[in-house]
């Protein structure tokens, strides 16, 4: 989760000038965080979960009870616990509405191998009316959450919610509106974080994606990845807004080494981490082909799986094997990490 790593930092082999390092920088890989409020608290493992198989086990940090009502608050955290979980659920699960002719679509998110909960976050979204769909196309978007057993879930939620709600409602074009996402999701993030002390260095990577008519736009801060799989290329159309791809861009460590580089995970931009953060986002819009493939992912994919697997995968199943194999993959190569990954092929009607 966050990291504040800078003390660590001047003494790696490929560091960058102290100048040119940001003063707080993100590990996701790690999920640990060096600035703690200590607290006394218990681990509690709720058995009344076996009664809902598919979120259980899990534990959860809470205060130490004192006095009667010991057993009625560990009910309610577990509650609290499920009404969460489904109301997650219930929200991907959106992304099954109506999906017009042009695009084939699959999801998928796993908590990997070793985690106890799932903070990363996805969806896919088209308005209603013809007419919504003509000017706004499209959505799909995937954020991974940091900050804590709650503060990462929360994180990543909000992001996607916050994105989609002012897209939606937005007008203009549509990269304008995806910026006002990212920027609306930034602070309320940062927002909810000083309402709950408790949450604080809540942060989460956002990587979005408007379709409409034959172009592509997108916004992106972080990690997360979007690829473009066209004929026998595959190509990475986002940068990953970390301290390995900084050393990429001072010449001190090649593309091939940052993918394999042990620091590669620290990130430098997040939304809700620090005062400002600036997306990526192109120029001019991406003009589409058919049967060209978008790949959404988190850093639990792309981390153990080489861009020319993802490519192999796309292009020989369809997107929903190809979403199962990828993932199954990750998870026999360690899966330390929650695993997202969404797959959009477009079809001769996409445009439309």
């Amino acid at each position: 989760m966050i990291v504040n790593s800078r003390a660590k930092l001047s003494g790696t082999p490929n560091a960058l000038p102290a100048a040119q390092i940001p003063v707080r920088l993100y590990n996701l890989s790690a999920r640990v965080i060096f600035s703690v409020v200590l607290n006394q608290s218990i681990q509690i493992q709720i058995s009344e979960a076996r009664r809902f198989p598919c979120f259980a086990p899990f534990s959860r940090r809470a205060p130490i009870f004192v006095g009667r009502g010991f057993e009625a608050q560990v009910r309610a955290l577990f509650d609290e616990k499920v009404s969460r979980t489904r109301a997650r659920i219930d929200t991907n699960e959106r992304g099954r509405m109506r999906i017009r002719p042009g695009i084939e679509l699959a999801s998928l998110t796993d908590i990997g191998c070793h985690r106890e909960n799932n903070e990363d976050y996805y969806s896919y979204w088209e308005p209603e009316s013809e007419e919504q769909f003509r000017r706004k196309g499209r959505v799909a978007i995937v954020a991974d959450g940091m900050g804590g057993y709650e503060g990462g879930q929360e994180a990543s939620r909000i992001a996607v919610e916050t994105v989609l709600e002012i897209y939606s409602s937005a007008e203009g074009e549509p990269q304008a509106a995806l910026l006002l996402g990212l920027h609306a999701a930034h602070e309320r993030i940062h927002d909810y974080a000083n309402m709950h002390p408790e949450l604080d260095g809540m942060g989460t990577t956002c990587t979005a994606v408007a379709l409409s008519s034959d172009r592509l736009y997108f916004a992106h801060v972080g990690d997360s990845r979007l690829y473009l799989s066209r004929g026998s290329r595959i190509s990475r159309l986002t940068k990953d807004h970390s301290y390995v791809s900084r050393l990429v861009d001072a010449g001190l460590i090649s593309l091939a080494e940052a993918e394999h580089h042990p620091q590669r995970h620290i990130l430098t931009a997040a939304l809700g981490t620090i005062s400002e953060a600036i997306p990526q986002f192109p120029e001019t819009p991406v003009l589409l082909e058919t049967g060209d493939i978008l790949v959404l992912c988190t850093d639990g994919l792309w981390g153990l799986v080489t861009d020319d697997e993802l490519h192999a995968a796309v292009t020989t199943m369809r997107p929903s094997e190809a979403c199962s194999d990828l993932v199954e993959i990750a998870k026999k190569r360690g899966g330390p990490d929650n695993i997202t990954v969404q797959v959009l092929r477009l079809d001769s009607s996409a445009a439309h």
